[in-house]
């Protein structure tokens, strides 16, 4: 069976509007996974890129908002510099 991660970077639409512009908003992502969901397609989600101080605090409702929406895995990803 295949299954779908998407990834959700921010939990306020205004928000990733600001930092991602062209980028579909939380809210329709959700739909997105819930609509997966209901079809019986395994979902998760990926909060990716964690930006310290930007969206860091969004983590718990994304994971929420997911888990909501049926997603059975969640994971992450930061940005930070190398070196």
């Amino acid at each position: 069976m295949h299954s779908v991660t998407m990834s959700i970077p921010f939990a306020d639409d205004d928000m990733c509007k600001l930092i991602e512009p062209q980028a579909p908003p939380p809210s329709k992502r959700f739909e997105v996974l819930r609509r997966l969901h209901d079809a019986g397609v395994p979902v998760g989600v990926m909060v990716a890129p964690i930006i310290p101080g930007l969206n860091d605090q969004d983590i718990p409702a994304i994971i929420r908002g997911a888990a909501e929406c049926g997603a059975s895995s969640a994971g992450l990803s930061t940005s930070a510099p190398f070196g």
